[in-house]
């Protein structure tokens, strides 16, 4: 099966513990009582955890993917 990778104009931010945050991640996280990252959404709360990836489109909607899931639908090169 061919799979046309998403280009473009997109940002992406993959959790890791340690390091810094871009601005427009640090906008739409917060960290609970346990020490775990989250973003809210319509559904509720989504943990974060290490690997695992935000992204971000030229609307502004902000997604989570599974480091496998934005493997199969991202092109990793082309994150600005």
């Amino acid at each position: 099966m061919l799979v046309h990778k998403k280009a473009p104009p997109y940002r992406a931010w993959q959790y890791q513990k340690e390091g810094p945050r871009p601005d427009w991640v640090e906008r739409i996280t917060a960290t609970n009582d346990d020490g775990e990252l989250f973003h809210t959404r319509i559904s509720g709360r989504q943990v974060l955890y290490p690997g695992e990836w935000l992204v971000r489109d030229i609307d502004g909607e902000v997604v989570y993917y599974s480091d496998e899931e934005f493997n199969d639908l991202f092109d990793k090169g082309a994150n600005p």
